[in-house]
């Protein structure tokens, strides 16, 4: 492996978060390729947006951190000058204490100015 794609720390294991407090997204949340996360809660401490924007692009990821619920999501773009890594808005579905990618928006053209909105539409469903 070329050490430049080494995303992880070899010295410092990753331990799983704790469910039972909200996280600290400042502190608990990696560096992702030198870029800090940016979080937006959805729901009251359980359902948040994570998402990492560089010079020519973002990626998302939603973050159900609590263990009681279980969600679906809808996730709605309006982008200019950019590519989607899927075609329609996702929607995706979240057990308690998953993380999962949810889409890449990568520039055009380097010349252009691109720009991105989203909205999040959820349904939260008690969890047995």
């Amino acid at each position: 492996v070329n050490v430049k794609l080494c995303v992880c720390s070899l010295n410092e294991p990753l331990h799983p978060p704790d469910l039972s407090k909200v996280p600290r997204w400042d502190q608990d949340f990696p560096m992702v390729l030198g870029m800090k996360t940016k979080v937006s809660e959805l729901d009251k401490g359980c359902l948040f947006a994570l998402y990492r924007q560089n010079e020519s692009g973002v990626s998302f990821e939603l973050a159900n951190v609590c263990q009681s619920f279980r969600y679906t999501v809808w996730f709605d773009l309006e982008v200019s000058n950019m590519h989607r890594s899927v075609k329609t808005s996702p929607k995706q579905d979240l057990n308690p204490g998953e993380i999962q990618f949810t889409v890449v928006l990568l520039q055009t053209r380097t010349h252009h100015t691109w720009r991105w909105t989203y909205k999040t539409r959820y349904i939260r469903m008690d969890y047995l």
